[in-house]
């Protein structure tokens, strides 16, 4: 009996229990969609780099002699040191099309993972190549690929196609996004290479200080440690970042589920006062009545999160892989549920079924007599503050006002539906206008060149016919070691002939003329605690001269994370310029001498590079959206429905005394409003709130400014005073229907 009733109860309730329903529903179906997500890219990315055996640490910047590789494999915290070249090729025909070849002897570290043709061998001739460089460029198993080099070509037959771990994350300097089309990476067997050449990287698995013991063998070499290459470094920050946005959404849904449940329950107790008494009467004892009321709530909590965490982990990992397999290359990739991850919806019935409990006591506590007397129920009488305010205003103000503050719970509830539909529609829209302004603001004022040709230009004749044809400016790229406050960090270094095409902003309208010293970017002096006039000591890769330079500006960098300086400021210092590219307008790419070519990068490659982050970033914010009109409606319309009811006796009573349906609806939509506005205003900063915290998730080589125009407070605001008035006009209609006589005599 007991059970048909309850079926009866949440019939007759579907509304607020329906919202419960769905706030569990969400907060699992995200938890189970992004947790499978991104513990299923952990896990994959983890057995990828075991299986392929990445190595701990790579040392550049000097050649490295068989003989003391040797010496260094047979120190204590050495496990295995292994050589390779690797020359900076293109093909033959397209020049703009650049391949990182590599040659070897063995293949023990940072293994070439092959998914088509045989494995490597260093007894076997042939070139292996890059699946995503040989599927985007049409280039099967067994064709031929010619590869320049300084004049020098090399042509082999294509004898595997796979992956390497090196290159789960590979974009080129200046872009976001790997460019599968123009970029990617070969192997061949030293063995079979026409020209003697020596090593010039050094890959080292080991354990301890790496650092003092390389640079013990090899004083010039700079290190690169596993956490700080590309590879691992951008995969464990989406990881990370994926993991505070799952948690921040499951905070919020959980939170106000069990504030819809609370009041729920409190609605339905109280409306089922002489049910309660009636059953106490025939002999249900407490106990009884105490599970009965319980599995309300827990049965249909229960249901919403089990079919959420079901349903998440097959829907949510798919559409975020779209944007995974964009970004990072990593076999297999699949969703994979988190370990004791169904401990969540089972958590959630049992905190459901916990404050059931601690509220049904209120209820069920009492004896027979006194629940039929009331009691239990009555609410003791509270007066306005400031009475002499309120005497002077309106009668639908002191009654909205009085409704406020007799009904806390609800009122509370209903602000903080609205602060979370708000705060999700301001953070949606801000992170798309912030992610926007990134591309327009990097695209036209910060770097302004139309091509950037990247080779060989030490022929000092032939660097200045490009520079004439592009009208451009010389750059020099490399990696540089810094070192503050006794914290180092291996960072980017642009040295520039000009600002004429890469401009030094100190935000987004100020440009620096930098002069000397040096430039750092923002990310990096925040990391280190620099400031303006602070001394810095950095060396470039490959030299074992420190060098200790003055932080003239700080400056707001969107791609490239590092120190910047000047031509003129090297060659005060005594260092030697060595211009790597040329940035200025287009030029025809026959006019480009192949040997001396690297790789040509033109605005459009970035821009659809960066199209490809803003596609991510759109979907992020159509869930954003989503989920707060999701949150706006079941909130808004549960507390809606629950304010009517229990001001159904009120409104009855107006009606009686002459009050028009059309003045009572007006009532009513006057106190949502009141509240609607209140949730507004404290939803506005939370938003912002919400775009830094999202922000802060972002990998620390991007610098996104928060960017939100006059418009986007409108949209956010307009938008959920939309939703509030809408969800208020159909629930005002239930005055039509409220029957004055049965309202009037319920008490006898």
């Amino acid at each position: 009996m007991l059970y048909k009733k309850m079926l009866r109860d949440i019939k007759v309730n579907k509304i607020p229990f329906i919202a419960i329903f769905l706030m569990m529903f969400m907060a699992n179906f995200i938890f189970s969609g992004i947790t499978s997500e991104y513990y299923g890219l952990q896990s994959k990315f983890n057995h990828y780099i075991e299986e392929t055996k990445l190595a701990d640490s790579w040392a550049y910047g000097q050649l490295f002699e068989e003989d003391k590789i040797q010496e260094l494999s047979n120190e204590s915290n050495i496990e295995t040191a292994e050589g390779r070249i690797l020359i900076p090729a293109t093909l033959t025909d397209h020049p703009e099309k650049s391949i990182d070849l590599y040659i070897k002897q063995g293949d023990t570290l940072s293994k070439f993972k092959v998914v088509e043709g045989i494995a490597y061998q260093k007894e076997n001739d042939g070139i292996w190549l890059d699946a995503q460089f040989a599927q985007a460029n049409g280039y099967r198993l067994h064709d031929t690929i010619t590869l320049e080099y300084q004049g020098i070509k090399l042509e082999k037959e294509i004898v595997g196609l796979g992956y390497h771990p090196e290159y789960i994350y590979h974009a080129d300097d200046g872009q976001m996004v790997p460019d599968h089309q123009n970029s990617g990476f070969a192997l061949i067997s030293k063995i079979y290479f026409p020209y003697p050449m020596a090593y010039n990287q050094l890959l080292i698995l080991g354990k301890g200080d790496l650092q003092t013991t390389v640079q013990n063998h090899f004083s010039q070499a700079t290190l690169l440690m596993q956490k700080d290459h590309p590879a691992y470094l951008m995969v464990n920050e989406e990881i990370n970042q994926h993991k505070e946005i799952g948690i921040l959404f499951v905070c919020a849904f959980l939170f106000i589920a069990a504030l819809v449940t609370m009041t729920t329950l409190h609605r339905l107790l109280s409306s089922q006062r002489i049910q309660i008494g009636v059953l106490k009467s025939l002999g249900f004892n407490k106990r009884q009545l105490f599970i009965h009321y319980i599995t309300h709530s827990t049965c249909v909590c229960l249901a919403g999160s089990l079919l959420g965490f079901f349903l998440g982990s097959l829907a949510l990992p798919p559409l975020l892989f779209n944007f995974m397999n964009e970004m990072y290359t990593i076999p297999d990739l699949k969703a994979q549920p988190l370990p004791y991850g169904w401990c969540l919806p089972l958590g959630c019935a049992w905190g459901c079924a916990v404050i059931s409990f601690l509220i049904c006591r209120k209820y069920l506590c009492g004896n027979a007599a006194d629940i039929l007397n009331g009691k239990t129920s009555k609410k003791k009488y509270k007066a306005l503050p400031f009475p002499m305010f309120w005497q002077h205003l309106s009668f639908s103000t002191q009654w909205n006002g009085r409704d406020i503050f007799r009904n806390q719970l609800r009122s509370m509830m209903s602000i903080l539906g609205v602060i979370g539909c708000v705060a999700l529609l301001y953070g949606a829209f801000g992170l798309y206008t912030s992610m926007n302004h990134l591309t327009i603001w990097n695209m036209n004022t910060v770097q302004t060149y139309e091509t950037k040709v990247t080779g060989d230009f030490s022929d000092e004749k032939y660097t200045q016919q490009i520079k004439a044809l592009m009208d451009g400016d010389t750059i020099m790229e490399s990696g540089v070691e810094i070192l503050y406050d006794q914290k180092s960090r291996s960072v980017t270094f642009t040295a520039l002939e000009s600002q004429q095409y890469l401009h030094l902003m100190k935000n987004e309208q100020e440009e620096i003329s930098l002069s000397d010293g040096l430039a750092i970017s923002k990310n990096i002096a925040d990391d280190l605690n620099l400031n303006i006039g602070d001394p810095l000591q950095w060396k470039l890769n490959g030299s074992d001269q420190w060098i200790t330079s003055t932080v003239k500006a700080i400056i707001r960098t969107p791609l490239n994370q590092g120190i910047t300086i000047k031509k003129e400021e090297m060659e005060r210092l005594d260092l030697d310029y060595q211009p790597t590219s040329i940035i200025g307008q287009t030029l025809d790419e026959s006019l480009l001498e192949a040997k001396n070519t690297t790789s040509i990068q033109n605005k459009e490659d970035l821009q659809n590079g960066l199209d490809t982050m803003m596609q991510a970033s759109i979907m992020m914010c159509s869930i954003f959206v989503a989920a707060a009109v999701l949150l706006g409606s079941v909130i808004l319309y549960n507390l809606g429905t629950l304010s009517y009811n229990e001001r159904y006796y009120e409104m009855a009573t107006l009606k009686v005394l002459g009050f028009s349906n059309m003045r009572i609806r007006k009532l009513m939509i006057q106190q949502n409003l009141w509240l609607s506005i209140i949730g507004i205003i404290l939803g506005l900063p939370a938003g912002y709130s919400f775009i830094l915290v999202l922000l802060s998730t972002v990998q620390a080589t991007i610098d996104i400014t928060v960017y939100i125009p006059m418009y986007i407070y409108l949209f956010s605001i307009l938008g959920t005073l939309l939703l509030s008035w809408g969800i208020n006009r159909l629930l005002s209609r239930n005055v039509y229907h409220i029957d004055m006589v049965a309202a009037l005599k319920a008490n006898e």
